[in-house]
């Protein structure tokens, strides 16, 4: 025979006893919650956490948002960038990622495809900035030799490089610093000097496109 208990007045009782579980009484107030996250969440990122663009890049990313997605970092500071025109490509060279971002030159740049590729500096005590220099170790069928690490590049990769061609001008900043941001599909550099010495910054995106976009900030003047 079961043996009841009774409960005296005023003490707890067991709600799994009484049939009665905390999920199943709470149900609808804790669904009710998963909808408020599930809603808000990404708002709240995007209001708050989410990197925002960088100011300089913003018209330039308005025009590409949806090829570019979301920020995902914050704009990163390059204290020196190379800015080269070869026959067949623009180079861009940043000293703190160490990359050079080529962009090949062909019915026009924008549409083009680019590639960044890293390599590591020249030696010291080797003049690969002089032309006289570059120029013994490599031949180019018109323009000048490179100079700098695209020419230690090239030297030591030349299938890599060879398509480029000679170099035709060189702008270095190093006064006025440039920035580069990441994005879901792609990333903005800038600013950098158009051929006509005007602002503008470069929009590449993981498709392989490649897009120069003018802006309003002040272009900075390549060293002497």
């Amino acid at each position: 025979m079961r043996q009841q208990i009774a409960s005296s007045p005023g003490a707890s009782v067991n709600p799994v006893a009484n049939g009665s579980s905390f999920t199943e009484r709470y149900r609808p107030i804790l669904a009710m919650v998963a909808v408020l996250l599930f809603t808000w969440t990404p708002y709240f990122y995007l209001r708050y956490a989410m990197p925002g663009v960088y100011s300089p890049f913003k018209s330039a990313y308005e025009a590409y948002r949806l090829d570019l997605g979301n920020p995902i970092a914050k704009e990163t500071k390059i204290t020196q960038t190379s800015e080269v025109k070869h026959k067949n490509a623009w180079v861009f060279w940043t000293k703190e990622n160490n990359a050079f971002y080529r962009l090949p030159i062909g019915g026009g740049i924008d549409g083009s495809t680019w590639s960044e590729i890293h390599y590591p500096n020249p030696p010291a005590g080797e003049n690969w900035r002089d032309e006289k220099y570059t120029g013994t170790l490599i031949r180019v069928p018109s323009g000048s030799p490179p100079t700098g690490g695209i020419a230690f590049a090239w030297y030591n990769d030349p299938k890599e490089w060879e398509w480029i061609g000679g170099m035709e001008s060189h702008c270095g900043f190093t006064e006025t610093p440039t920035f580069i941001q990441e994005f879901q599909h792609g990333k903005i550099l800038g600013v950098v000097r158009s051929e006509q010495g005007n602002a503008q910054v470069i929009v590449l995106l993981d498709s392989g496109s490649v897009s120069f976009k003018p802006t309003a900030e002040k272009a900075p003047n390549c060293d002497p």
